[in-house]
């Protein structure tokens, strides 16, 4: 949520698909060229680290069951 002062001076949300998008909108809202807008991103470690846990449980599994077969 935007503090209620910002929303005042125009400064709401963007949103956008990627940050082409957003660098879009910021470049329409800002158009002056005297200062240099960019964005910024931080990377999500934790997310990073449970999305790669997620996408590793099912091929664990997978080789744990390949392997089970081929010692049968």
């Amino acid at each position: 949520m935007i503090h209620p002062d910002l929303e005042a001076v125009g400064w709401g949300s963007l949103s956008g698909q990627n940050r082409y998008d957003l660098a879009a909108q910021l470049r329409q809202r800002y158009p002056d060229g005297e200062y240099e807008r960019t964005l910024h991103s931080e990377r999500n470690r934790q997310a990073e680290q449970r999305r790669a846990d997620a996408m590793n449980e099912p091929i664990e599994t997978l080789l744990d069951a390949f392997v089970k077969e081929a010692a049968l």
